[in-house]
């Protein structure tokens, strides 16, 4: 990691990644999509490719109990979202953004992604950055909900960070967990700030989670990445809907990366 070397060819281009072509009409969201990475991280994909490293993160490894409890994941958030308490945290929840408004837009106008992620999510929380798989821990009638803060600027490209897989295989396998997102849609030029708190396993949010498989370390599953219109949620007359045969589709097949 202190003493990186060497060189790559034009060869190792990626003529298309994600679907997209390395063309210059994609630049803009190729870049977005490839800036919600750090350096840090970056390099140490790039070391451990390339060395016998062993990965920081190790794979996680369900057992037949809790693998029935992640693949019951999509019922428990069906259910939260249709439970009053939903409704209520979620006012809750946008009453701080409102009244945190403008300290929000001010840090939306940071030009680095990953210093703009944590401090809006600091001034969500009021705390600093946790780097776990939620910034906030609310409990409910089936269980607990783990909220992780995501910034759509609705204005400009951008392609947020969803998940680490193992972390979020892991809290599904726990008894009445529910993951949700807290998504902020902030458009700086028009001053304004919208709030929808989404369960991970929404079927807008499930159509823009991508798997990152050059992610993927020898232990780890990796890392997912949000992008594509999933700011659809903000829309004021759009109903959230949970399909709950395809989630638990997509959750066997993050079992199975």
């Amino acid at each position: 990691m202190n003493n990186v070397r060497g060189r790559f060819n034009g060869t190792d281009i990626l003529t298309d990644y994600e679907g997209l072509a390395n063309q210059p009409q994609n630049f803009e969201q190729l870049f977005a999509m490839h800036s919600a990475f750090i350096w840090e991280e970056n390099l140490e994909r790039l070391v451990e490719a390339t060395t016998a490293i062993v990965g920081h993160d190790q794979r996680f490894h369900p057992t037949d109990e809790q693998r029935q409890s992640i693949l019951g994941a999509p019922e428990r958030a069906l259910l939260a979202l249709k439970s009053p308490q939903w409704n209520q945290l979620e006012e809750e929840l946008r009453a701080t953004v409102v009244a945190r408004r403008t300290d929000i837009l001010r840090a939306a106008a940071v030009e680095n992604v990953n210093l703009r992620g944590n401090r809006i999510e600091q001034i969500v929380t009021g705390a600093g950055s946790a780097h776990d798989l939620g910034d906030l821990r609310r409990d409910l009638p089936i269980g607990q909900l783990v909220i992780d803060v995501k910034t759509k600027l609705v204005d400009r490209a951008s392609a947020p960070k969803a998940y680490n897989i193992d972390k979020m295989l892991a809290f599904h396998a726990e008894p009445g967990s529910v993951f949700a997102f807290l998504v902020l849609g902030v458009n700086v030029h028009a001053d304004n700030v919208v709030v929808r708190l989404v369960p991970v396993l929404e079927d807008v949010l499930l159509d823009a989670t991508g798997v990152q498989h050059h992610w993927a370390g020898r232990a780890s599953r990796g890392v997912t990445q949000l992008a594509g219109r999933f700011d659809q949620v903000l829309a004021p007359d759009f109903n959230l809907r949970i399909d709950v045969a395809r989630a638990k589709a997509f959750l066997l097949g993050l079992l199975r990366e």
